[in-house]
């Protein structure tokens, strides 16, 4: 009888531990996918948000806006830059800590409206919109900073999907941001005004 008791008692532990298993077998799963499908969605967003700022960038440079134009321009591509910063920081904050944060995007944005730079260098670049119009200095810091943006878009490019490449590693998008989209504002100055 006892015998019997302890093959049943062992049997009903095995199906309990075969059935745990399984189960958490599944809820990882799921949770694999469900972090895969995050870093996805998280890759495309920064994606068009670069390739947005890109275009906003595009258009000023192409017409040449004046006056309140241009300044609703100049809102744009902030409110664009802005929004990448945001993915950025909240692809950190949300989808993996292991994404590296930068502040480019708040700083090109301190280039659209004026900015003091202090240091090494000691310089003061005014307002795009100052004059009401795109002076060739300023064109050329568009140009720049277009060129940064280009890079880590060309960078994160997939010729498989005509977008962002959904394959992509942690690794390989934070030596994309490191490399294109880290810089510090005395660099940006440097990159246009030297």
């Amino acid at each position: 009888m006892r015998q019997k008791l302890l093959k049943g008692s062992l049997w009903v532990a095995g199906v309990v531990v075969l059935t745990l298993s399984i189960f958490s077998y599944i809820y990882y799963y799921q949770d694999v996918q469900e972090e895969k499908k995050e870093w996805k969605s998280f890759v495309n967003h920064f994606y068009f948000s670069v390739e947005r700022s890109i275009r906003s960038i595009d258009a000023m440079v192409e017409h040449k806006p004046q006056d309140e134009v241009l300044k609703e321009h100049i809102k744009r591509l902030n409110q664009e830059l802005l929004k990448a910063d945001v993915i950025l920081e909240d692809g950190n904050y949300y989808v993996n800590d292991l994404i590296t944060k930068t502040n480019y995007f708040q700083d090109l944005t301190l280039f659209l409206y004026g900015i003091n730079l202090r240091g090494d260098i000691d310089a003061e670049v005014p307002p795009l919109a100052e004059d009401d119009r795109l002076d060739e200095q300023e064109l050329k810091l568009l140009r720049t900073l277009k060129g940064h943006l280009s890079e880590a878009k060309r960078e994160m490019y997939s010729k498989e999907t005509g977008q962002e490449n959904p394959d992509m590693t942690i690794s390989a998008f934070n030596q994309i941001v490191e490399r294109h989209l880290d810089r510090f504002p005395n660099e940006i100055y440097l990159d246009v005004y030297k």
